[in-house]
């Protein structure tokens, strides 16, 4: 296959069932670290149990990280074979902001003002309540975990041009993976040495850009999954590439 030809793509798509066993392991994984993440604040370090669990909070810590392959993978699977025209990206973005956003708010609103009404936060200040929360709302920091919906809000933006990119340039393909893992370690780098990014209101794990090698590594698979199905059935991956479950295992660790 040329290195500049995309990989022919069917009709009409498969639906992948094996994303369905991705998602659930990356649901345990999300509260295996959430279960976790307390004990391993109150044992001591001295305690016959804090490597058991520190263990387990750092091992299981592939669940957000997969969520976000997938996000990229879904669409770049989707998308890749559409035409990228104005009612293409007219019900792309209305699907998000009906299914995407308007729950984000509601979930925002939800949590916010029940903590600070519960715990009287600003008293009878409403004016400086509603500018915090619609502060937060804008950082994604409303609540604790809604940093991931705020992350995948920033890659909605961003994937009609990365789409645009590979399709205009379709050489690039090829690239991505290294240059999605080059951009997000170059910001990561520069951040640590010279501080290019220092905004307290929207930390840096809350930037699309510090999981921009898994978005890219997403966008890969997505364009080549047919053919990585393939791969996996030659030679000693043959096993793996049969089990629909065991290949989802794999995908899930393999590039996770």
């Amino acid at each position: 296959m040329s290195s500049n030809q995309l990989p022919a793509q069917p009709a009409k798509r498969k639906r992948i069932q094996e994303i369905y066993v991705i998602r659930a392991l990356a649901i345990l994984g999300v509260l295996m670290v959430h279960s976790t993440s307390q004990i391993t604040v109150d044992l001591t370090r001295d305690s016959a149990l804090y490597p058991v669990y520190n263990f387990l909070n750092i091992f299981f810590k592939f669940g957000t990280p997969t969520f976000i392959f997938l996000s990229a993978f879904v669409l770049f699977y989707s998308y890749l074979d559409r035409d990228l025209s104005a009612p293409l990206l007219k019900r792309f973005y209305k699907n998000r902001f009906k299914f995407i956003l308007i729950p984000y708010i509601l979930f925002s609103a939800a949590y916010f003002f029940l903590l600070a009404f519960h715990y009287n936060y600003y008293g009878s200040d409403y004016g400086k309540m509603f500018a915090q929360f619609f502060e937060r709302l804008a950082t994604g920091k409303a609540y604790a975990h809604l940093y991931f919906v705020f992350i995948s809000l920033q890659f909605y933006v961003l994937f009609p041009l990365l789409l645009w990119v590979i399709k205009k340039k379709r050489s690039i393909l090829k690239h991505v993976i290294w240059i999605g893992f080059a951009i997000q370690w170059t910001f990561f780098l520069l951040n640590h040495y010279y501080r290019i990014y220092d905004h307290i209101a929207i930390p840096k794990g809350s930037l699309a850009v510090s999981y921009f090698s898994y978005y890219m590594l997403g966008a890969f698979m997505g364009v080549y999954y047919e053919q990585f199905l393939e791969w996996m059935r030659r030679g000693w991956k043959y096993a793996i590439g049969r089990y629909g479950c065991l290949r989802a295992g794999f995908m899930c660790i393999f590039f996770i």
